[in-house]
């Protein structure tokens, strides 16, 4: 199921707040600058395959689409939205999926993707299941972990494989808070990843996790944890489980982008990812707390956008 809407003005996000936190609620505003949208049902049917073609010119585009796209993931259905530049069907375009963080929904990454698909990327973001009691993924936060999370992006990563407009050697996981650990774990397991890209990636959560509880056995059914009811699940395997083990395996090249003020993830957790990681950079932002705003937002998309154009350059065709 797919519905379009296409948008006539380049989106600038100078100064917007982007809220992301592993326990906020809020949401941004809708990015626009005199946009008009209209909307039509769109075609969601795939051509041959061409594994071996170079991926097109990705150029910036004043005009982008953003298609609703429901993915089936076993009772529930992912919902999700594709951002693209205008035309994209008849091109062969590197593609970046969007996590969001704790108790958050897409719309929490919405901003960002909007202006990466004016860049000329296409850009899934979706809602995780049982991500959020607003999730139009379905599910519950009592059912929700990073490795049920895992499972979602995993099933994301299968469902755009098959498509003949993406360019299937240049994948890219991005994830903010919770959703960079969720990515970092899809990208040890998936050794095609192009790039992975977190922003204030959650690495202390398994940490927190092992100092709420020290055995499986004293947790309880049900968890308050940053003001959210939680289930066992979503700890009893924090305890025991290495994240840098898994980040060893990861083949992509990572840039990890951590604030040097984020009171949810301290510092020291992004730059032990960054010696995890055997291909990773780690980009600093000064002052910056768990939520990026303002110019703190420019400078992170600065950041992403040349991580991205070096990334690919070896699969850009001369177009």
């Amino acid at each position: 199921m797919k519905r379009k809407f296409v948008i006539f003005a380049m989106v600038s996000i100078l100064g917007m707040g982007l809220l992301l936190s592993a326990c906020s609620k809020q949401s941004i505003p809708a990015t626009s600058s005199s946009s008009h949208s209209s909307t039509r049902k769109s075609d969601a049917k795939s051509s041959s395959r061409k594994e071996n073609a170079k991926t097109d010119k990705v150029t910036p585009s004043q005009e982008i689409v953003q298609e609703e796209v429901l993915i089936p993931r076993d009772k529930n259905q992912i919902y999700g939205r594709l951002f693209a530049p205008v035309g994209y069907q008849d091109k062969r375009l590197p593609m970046i999926i969007f996590s969001h963080g704790f108790n958050n929904t897409l719309e929490f990454v919405a901003s960002y993707a909007e202006e990466l698909a004016h860049k000329g990327y296409l850009v899934y973001a979706f809602d995780f299941v049982g991500g959020n009691t607003q999730s139009r993924s379905g599910g519950s936060m009592l059912d929700m972990s990073v490795f049920t999370e895992q499972s979602d992006l995993q099933t994301v990563l299968n469902y755009w494989r098959n498509k003949d407009y993406v360019d299937t050697n240049a994948f890219i996981l991005m994830g903010y808070s919770q959703g960079g650990v969720v990515s970092t774990l899809v990208a040890g397991e998936n050794p095609q990843i192009k790039g992975l890209v977190t922003l204030n990636a959650a690495f202390v959560l398994f940490d927190d996790a092992r100092e709420l509880f020290e055995e499986t056995a004293s947790i309880p059914d049900i968890y308050n944890h940053r003001g959210t009811n939680l289930g066992k699940v979503y700890f009893e395997r924090l305890l025991d489980y290495d994240i840098y083990q898994q980040m060893s395996k990861i083949q992509a090249r990572a840039l990890i982008i951590q604030g040097n003020q984020d009171d949810v993830v301290p510092l020291p957790y992004a730059e032990r990812a960054a010696e995890s990681i055997p291909n990773a950079q780690l980009k600093v932002v000064d002052g910056a707390n768990h939520i990026f705003s303002g110019q703190e937002i420019t400078e992170v998309l600065m950041s992403i956008d040349d991580y991205l154009q070096n990334l690919l350059q070896n699969e850009i065709s001369n177009k």
